[in-house]
């Protein structure tokens, strides 16, 4: 499941339709190593890591019956083990799970 074959929105409705079923908060995360790069590559690794959380989210709720998500936020951070490990990039999307119908 990708996040291109449900409705995402970071508000708390869909005109048109009419939230039928509250699934429940649900996440999804992952996780890049980084290294020195050029800002533009840094910039798709940052996109490619959101759509990867995204896809995971969405993955997560269809399972639970979702069709939609409801205040979709994401949240950036850089973790840093030791000298001589890669920096971390982790990226968590999360949102409301629901099942929508259209009015």
């Amino acid at each position: 499941m990708n996040s291109e074959s449900m409705l995402i929105t970071s508000g708390h409705n869909f005109e048109g339709y009419r939230i039928t079923k509250y699934l429940g908060d649900f996440s999804g995360e992952t996780l890049n190593f980084t290294r020195e790069i050029r800002f533009d590559e840094y910039a798709d690794m940052l996109s490619s890591a959101r759509k990867a959380a995204v896809d995971t989210l969405c993955s997560r709720a269809k399972k639970a019956g979702a069709n939609a998500i409801i205040g979709l936020s994401v949240h950036y951070g850089m973790f840093k083990q030791g000298p001589n490990v890669q920096n971390l990039l982790g990226v968590i999307a999360g949102g409301t799970a629901v099942y929508i119908e259209r009015l």
